[in-house]
C-alpha cells in the first residue's frame, strides 16, 4: 500500500465519528427526549451503517416534534405558534389530514424539552404528546394516534457526569449583615425636629453619600442625594459673574460718590432709608446713589426718578404727580416701617421671576441693578430689615385659614388638597419632599433664599459641634441653605437635612455655618409626604429616572383627604396629579416597580441585561465574603459591605415575586437569567442558567453569592425585566493557592476564610474585562505554609 494510499485510509477513519453516530453510546436516557421516535434523534438512521456506504447521500433528518390533540375549537396554527415561541424555537406547525392534531416542529430537542415542561399542564384544554420509540417485529410504525402517547411527568434521576461545571461542595447559609441606622432616632427622638424620622431613617441614597454611586446628569439639571441643580458650564458662570459685577454700583471713598465701575472702590459704609418706604438699607441705584431696599421699590419710583436719575441739575425736570395706585402702594410701603415690630402685617411681593423682569426692564432703560452689602454689615446686624415678614405672614394666613389651634405644625403647613406644589427632593419610592407654590409661599421661598445668599460671605463658621435639632447654614453647590442637624457623630460626620429643599447630606464641621436668628424663626419649605398606595420598594434605575424629571421645578397637582393624616408619623399620604399631562404619579412608580412574567421569547433576560459593578482594587481593601463553597478551585465570593446590603435590600420583592408565580417548571436557557429556590432555606434567589443536560435539573449560579446549585426545574421561574438591579457579587482568586485544593487544604481555608466575614487584603488587582479579582492574603498564605498544606514553591512572599 502506498503512502498516498494510507494517507486517505487514516483520513477516512475517524472512530470518535463513529462513536457519536452509534445509538449505543449516544443517546436519551431520561427526559422527553428517551422518548422519542429513532428517527428524530440525531444521526440515528446512519447510526450503524458500513463504512462502505459513507459516501452515499445521508436521508434527511426528522425535526423534533410535539403532537397537540384535543384541541379547543377555534385554535389555529398561528395561535399554537404563538403559544409554544414563547417557551422555545419554533420552526413550523402543521396540521393532520386524518384528524384534528396539530404539529409543531421545534429547531432543537433543548427547545422541545422546554415547550413540552412549560405546557404540560397547561389552562387551554390540549394535550401535548411526543413521540415514543417502540420496538415491532415487522419494523414498522404504528399509526400517529397509537404511537404517541403521553410522557411521565419528569425523572428525578441527576445526571452527574455529563455536567462540565464545578458544583459547589458544601450549602452555606445566606449571609446578614446589621445596616446602620441613617438616623439614631433615640437623640433625635429627644429633640423635636418636627420630621417623620421613622421614614427617613434609611433612604434610597446610601450608596450616593458613600461615593460608590453617581446618577447620570441631565443636559441642564445634575443631581445629588434625590436633588437637582443647574448644570450651569463654566463660561456661563464666568459671563454671569462678569454681567453682575458690571451692574453692581459702588462707593468710592476718595471722590465720596457712587460709581458704576468697581476699580478701586469700597462699598457704602451708611446705612440710609429707602426712598419709596423709608426702610433702612444699604442698595442704591448704581447711576444716581438713590437709596432703595429692593428692586419692587425701584421699580415703583421709577415713573419720577427717571426724570432726575443720572442727570445733570440743569437737565433734571419735575417728575409729574404720583397716581392714585402709585400713592397707594407707597403708603403700604411706608407702613413697614411704623410696623416693623409686627412684621405680620406686611408682604414683600417679589420673586425670582419678578427680578429677572425687573432688572431686563432696568437694563432696557439704562438703569442698573442695586449694590451688594458692605462689610461693615458684620458690625450693623441690628439695621438689617427683618425678611421673615412675608414668612411670617404665610404662616399665620395658614393658621388662620385652618380654624383650629388643636392641629399639629405638621397639618397646618400643609399645603391644601387642589394646590400645586412642586418636588424638591426624593427620599424613597413612597417619600418626597413637596413645596407649595401659592404666591404667599412662593415669596416667603424666594425670600428666605435670595437673603440667605446676601449675607453668605458674613456668615460666622461653627466652632464646636452643633447638636442635634439645632438649625445651621450649609453650602450645597455653591448656594447657602438652611439645614437641620439631625446627627453629629465626630466632627467629619454631621448629618444634616436641607429645611428648604429636604435631601439629606453628610458634611463636615468646618463646611458648616452659625444660622442668624431670623432664619431659625422662618417656617420650613419643604415638606415630607407620604406617597399614597406606593409601597416602599429598592429604587431601581427606571424609576430613579422617571421620578428624577420631577424635580425639575414641575408643577404637580397635591389630592389628599382629612383622614389620610397618619397620626403615627405626621405626615399626609397624598397623590400628585401632573399638571400638564394629568398623569397620576403613584400610579406610575407602582406600575415601573410591578414584575410581570415574561410571555414571549423576546423579552427573556440573559447575562448582560444586568449591570455589573465593580470593585475597589489597590492596597488595603476589605471585602466580605458571601461564599467560600468553591474553595476546592481557589476562589471565593466577594463583594463590599454597602453592597451586601443593598443586596438584601431587594430580596423581600424577589419573594413576594416568586411566590405569587403559579406553580409551573420553568426550564432557563444557557446563560438565561431566573429565579431559582435555594434549598437550604426554601427562599428564592437570582440565578444564571450554567448548563442543561437534559436532566430536568440545571446547573444555576447564584449571582448575588457565588455558589453554583444543581436546582430542579421545578423550582426556577422566569426572571422578569423590571429587576434591573445590578450584579454586586464577583469570583475573586486567592494569590498563591494552587488550581485544586485537596480536602485537608480546603477545611484549613473555611477555617480561616469563614463565610459571612470581612476580610482584608493587602492587594487587589482585576483582570481588564472581566469581572474577576485576585485577592492578596499573605497571612492566609503563611499560616498554610506552617501547617504544611502548601508545597515550597507557591508561597507568596
Amino acid at each position: 500500500m502506498s503512502v498516498k494510499e494510507l494517507d486517505d485510509k487514516f483520513k477516512q477513519w475517524n472512530p470518535m465519528e463513529n462513536d457519536y453516530k452509534n445509538t449505543k453510546f449516544n443517546h436519551y436516557v431520561t427526559g422527553p427526549g428517551a422518548e422519542l421516535d429513532a428517527e428524530l434523534l440525531q444521526n440515528s438512521k446512519k447510526a450503524n451503517k458500513d463504512d462502505n456506504n459513507a459516501g452515499k447521500k445521508d436521508e434527511q433528518q426528522a425535526v423534533p416534534t410535539l403532537i397537540f390533540r384535543h384541541l379547543p375549537k377555534d385554535m389555529t396554527k398561528k395561535a399554537m405558534h404563538n403559544i409554544c415561541s414563547r417557551h422555545g424555537r419554533v420552526k413550523s406547525v402543521r396540521d393532520s389530514t386524518k384528524n384534528d392534531y396539530l404539529f409543531v416542529d421545534l429547531a432543537t430537542v433543548a427547545d422541545m424539552e422546554a415547550v413540552f415542561r412549560a405546557l404540560e399542564h397547561n389552562n387551554y384544554g390540549f394535550e401535548i404528546l411526543v413521540g415514543k420509540n417502540k420496538k415491532t417485529s415487522d419494523g414498522e410504525r404504528n399509526k400517529v394516534n397509537q404511537n404517541y402517547t403521553p410522557v411521565p411527568p419528569q425523572n428525578t434521576g441527576i445526571d452527574y457526569q455529563n455536567r462540565s461545571y464545578r458544583t459547589s461542595n458544601k450549602q452555606h447559609p445566606r449571609p446578614k449583615v446589621k445596616e446602620d441606622s441613617l438616623i439614631n432616632r433615640n437623640s433625635a427622638s429627644a429633640v423635636d425636629t418636627g420630621l417623620p424620622l421613622q421614614l427617613l431613617t434609611n433612604d434610597a441614597h446610601s450608596l450616593e453619600r458613600q461615593g460608590l454611586y453617581k446618577m447620570p446628569n441631565n443636559q441642564k439639571f445634575k443631581y445629588r442625594n434625590g436633588r437637582s441643580y443647574v448644570n450651569m458650564p463654566e463660561n456661563t458662570k464666568k459671563f454671569i459673574e462678569k454681567k453682575h459685577n458690571e451692574s453692581v454700583g459702588t462707593y468710592n471713598g476718595t471722590s465720596n460718590k457712587y460709581e458704576h465701575k468697581q476699580e478701586n472702590g469700597l462699598m457704602a459704609k451708611d446705612f440710609d432709608k429707602c426712598s419709596v418706604c423709608f426702610y433702612a438699607c444699604d442698595t442704591v441705584c448704581s447711576r444716581c446713589s438713590q437709596h432703595y431696599c429692593s428692586v419692587e421699590c425701584q421699580l415703583n419710583d421709577w415713573p419720577q426718578h427717571r426724570y432726575i436719575c443720572g442727570k445733570p441739575k440743569h437737565l433734571q425736570k419735575t417728575p409729574p404727580p404720583k397716581k392714585p395706585n402709585q400713592l397707594n402702594k407707597n403708603s403700604t410701603n411706608n407702613s413697614r416701617n411704623a410696623n416693623k415690630e409686627n412684621p405680620k402685617t406686611t408682604k414683600e411681593k417679589i420673586t425670582k421671576n419678578d427680578e429677572k423682569k425687573s432688572q431686563q426692564q432696568l437694563t432696557n432703560s439704562s438703569q442698573a441693578s442695586v449694590v451688594n452689602k458692605p462689610k461693615s454689615l458684620a458690625k450693623n446686624d441690628s439695621q438689617l430689615p427683618s425678611t421673615s415678614k412675608v414668612a411670617a405672614n404665610a404662616e399665620q394666613q395658614r393658621a388662620n385659614d385652618s380654624g383650629n389651634s388643636t392641629k399639629s405644625a405638621a397639618q397646618q403647613n400643609m399645603p391644601r388638597s387642589g394646590n400645586i406644589v412642586t418636588i424638591t427632593a426624593i427620599s424613597k419610592t413612597n417619600v418626597v419632599f413637596i413645596r407649595s407654590k401659592t404666591y404667599d409661599d412662593n415669596l416667603s421661598y424666594f425670600n428666605t433664599i435670595d437673603s440667605l445668599q446676601a449675607i453668605g460671605q458674613l456668615l460666622q463658621p461653627l466652632k464646636s459641634l452643633p447638636k442635634c435639632g439645632q438649625m445651621v447654614i450649609a453650602k450645597f453647590e455653591n448656594q447657602y441653605n438652611r439645614a437641620l442637624v439631625l446627627q453629629a457623630a465626630n466632627v467629619e460626620k454631621i448629618l444634616i437635612i436641607f429645611v428648604d429643599y429636604g435631601n439629606v447630606e453628610q458634611m463636615k464641621l468646618e463646611d458648616l455655618y452659625e444660622a442668624p436668628e431670623e432664619f431659625v424663626s422662618k417656617p420650613r419649605h419643604a415638606i415630607p409626604v407620604l406617597l399614597k398606595d406606593v409601597p416602599d420598594l429598592h429604587m431601581t434605575q427606571e424609576i430613579r429616572k422617571f421620578m428624577y424629571t420631577y424635580l425639575h421645578n414641575i408643577n404637580v397637582e397635591i389630592r389628599y383627604k382629612p383622614e389620610d393624616f397618619l397620626e403615627t408619623n405626621q405626615i399626609y399620604s397624598v397623590e400628585l396629579i401632573d399638571e400638564n399631562t394629568q398623569q397620576n404619579l403613584n400610579k406610575m412608580i407602582v406600575k415601573l416597580s410591578k414584575p410581570t412574567e415574561p410571555q414571549n421569547t423576546n423579552e427573556i433576560c440573559n447575562r448582560g441585561y444586568l449591570e455589573q459593578k465593580v470593585l475597589p482594587t489597590g492596597d488595603n481593601v476589605e471585602f466580605f465574603v458571601m461564599d467560600n463553597s468553591l474553595m476546592s478551585s481557589g476562589c471565593i465570593s466577594c463583594t463590599i459591605k454597602p453592597y451586601v446590603i443593598e443586596i438584601q435590600k431587594f430580596q423581600k420583592e424577589l419573594q413576594s415575586y416568586a411566590e405569587s408565580l403559579p406553580q409551573e417548571a420553568y426550564t432557563p436557557r444557557v446563560d438565561e437569567l431566573c429565579i431559582a429556590r435555594y434549598s437550604l432555606d426554601g427562599l428564592w434567589y437570582r440565578g444564571i442558567c450554567l448548563e442543561a443536560v437534559g436532566d430536568g435539573h440545571p446547573s444555576i449560579h447564584f449571582i448575588d453569592y457565588g455558589n453554583i446549585t444543581i436546582v430542579p426545574i421545578e423550582n426556577i421561574r422566569r426572571y422578569p425585566r423590571q429587576f434591573t438591579y445590578p450584579i454586586y457579587t464577583a469570583d475573586c482568586e486567592i494569590k498563591g493557592l494552587p488550581e485544586e485544593c485537596d480536602d485537608k487544604l480546603i477545611a484549613k481555608l473555611e477555617q480561616i476564610i469563614p463565610n459571612n466575614e470581612v476580610i482584608k487584603c493587602d492587594n487587589v488587582t482585576t483582570i481588564e474585562g472581566e469581572n474577576f479579582y485576585i485577592i492578596s492574603l499573605p497571612n492566609v498564605i503563611r499560616e498554610l505554609n506552617v501547617c504544611g498544606l502548601l508545597e515550597s514553591d507557591q508561597h507568596v512572599m
